[in-house]
């Protein structure tokens, strides 16, 4: 059986896919905030002070947290702006953050946990 389509064809229904999945093709944009000033993880705990503020820039979070001893852990995410708002029940130590905007967030744990870490690293 003689095909020779269907190589062509394949690579591309695979890359539509990756793109797919990569949340790709996003246009516009430009100005200011351009996503390169802006880094693509961060690290909270317990021990920084309240308040305390982290720059990320756009994209899909994966979120990992350790909070030893707690069982009801609830996560905050949120933009000093108010333009993003993520609050969220964990139920596993990893989870994923989604349409994360450039800017400047506050990230903690808001239930009554004495020891936590959260790490954003960007997928």
């Amino acid at each position: 059986m003689n095909t020779p389509w269907r190589l062509p064809v394949l690579a591309v229904m695979v890359m539509a896919l990756v793109l797919a999945a990569c949340g790709g093709g996003g246009g516009g944009g430009g100005g200011a905030d351009d996503g390169d000033e802006f880094p693509d993880r961060a690290a909270a705990s317990s021990e920084d002070e309240e308040g305390t503020t982290y720059l990320l820039r756009e994209g899909r979070y994966r979120l990992s947290f350790r909070a030893p001893g707690c069982d009801d852990v609830v996560i905050s995410v949120q933009s000093v702006d108010g333009a993003f708002q993520y609050e969220q029940q964990q139920r596993v130590p990893t989870s994923f953050v989604n349409d994360v905007l450039n800017g400047e967030y506050t990230i903690a744990v808001v239930s009554d946990c004495d020891e936590w870490t959260i790490n954003l690293v960007e997928f």
